[in-house]
């Protein structure tokens, strides 16, 4: 079962990083990802075109080897990278993190009317009887 729910939440803490977060728009980027969007398990928590979506924008902060030890492959590709280059990434995972909201709050809003519907017939259960 997706755990859309999760997904959203990284990405949320991930923007806040990103936004809130000192450093240059590469650190930035580099702490989004590290501290939040890594924690996304594409497989459990995304939708088959939301994990596509992922999947691209990880490779696009991954594809660099580490240079240093120590160094992820996260760092050593936002590290190379220009500040065109870091904004593109940028507005990648922005869009990503939109399209992960509103995946999100559709599920919640089919919840509500599953539990809606459901009480309905509890009720109107109890008032037969």
């Amino acid at each position: 079962m997706m755990a859309i729910s999760r997904a959203y939440e990284k990405c949320l803490t991930g923007l806040t990083c990103m936004v809130r977060g000192t450093g240059t728009i590469q650190e930035r980027l580099a702490a989004a990802f590290l501290q939040h969007l890594r924690h996304i398990d594409p497989d459990e928590d995304l939708t088959p075109a939301l994990e596509q979506q992922f999947l691209e924008m990880k490779g696009m902060v991954t594809a660099r080897a580490p240079e240093h030890e120590g160094e992820s492959r996260i760092e050593a590709t936002t590290r190379e990278m220009s500040d065109l280059e870091a904004q593109e990434a940028a507005d990648i995972f922005i869009a990503f993190a939109t399209n992960v909201s509103a995946v999100y709050h559709e599920e919640e809003r089919l919840r509500c009317i599953r539990e809606g519907e459901e009480k309905a017939r509890t009720s109107e259960g109890r008032d037969a009887a």
